[in-house]
């Protein structure tokens, strides 16, 4: 977790050192991201967190709720990028892509995204239940069941 972030949840949302260090912990035990642990414990809700972190990256915030994606675009991002990174594409602009994640600050996992989509993307954040959500809404699977990997699209 950058530590921008961390001094941000600090000194703007007024998040307690100690609290800030054990979810740290929780989330290096279980997996999760300190985000999803400040969230599951009821510290402040999920818009408000949101958009702090997108403050303190200086990364666009997104509600995926009400957005409403055409086919042509989802379309330009395989199921395999989707499922191993997390994203949903938003739109094209001019040569690039914009995708919803978690986590735009992860800059080798945009680079990858890059390469594997032959193009320019720039990421914006989104909630990770969300971005669940709109999975299934567009593409009518769970971000779970494709990462099975014993499952195939044809």
């Amino acid at each position: 977790m950058n530590a921008k972030f961390i001094e941000s949840c600090r000194k703007d949302l007024h998040i307690d050192e100690s609290i800030l260090e054990s979810a740290q912990k929780e989330a290096e035990q279980d997996g999760s991201t300190l985000i999803q642990v400040l969230l599951r414990q009821n510290w402040w809700d999920a818009k408000d967190l949101m958009n702090k972190w997108s403050k303190a990256y200086q990364i666009y915030f997104i509600s995926l709720g009400m957005v409403d994606i055409p086919q042509k675009i989802l379309d330009l991002v395989p199921y395999e990028v989707v499922r191993d990174f997390r994203v949903i594409p938003l739109e094209q602009s001019g040569d690039a892509i914009i995708l919803a994640c978690a986590h735009p600050e992860d800059r080798e996992a945009q680079e990858k995204i890059e390469l594997a989509l032959k193009r320019k993307v720039n990421l914006v954040l989104a909630d990770a239940n969300e971005i669940e959500k709109a999975f299934r809404r567009f593409y009518k699977l769970t971000l779970r069941v494709i990462s099975n990997p014993s499952f195939r699209i044809e």
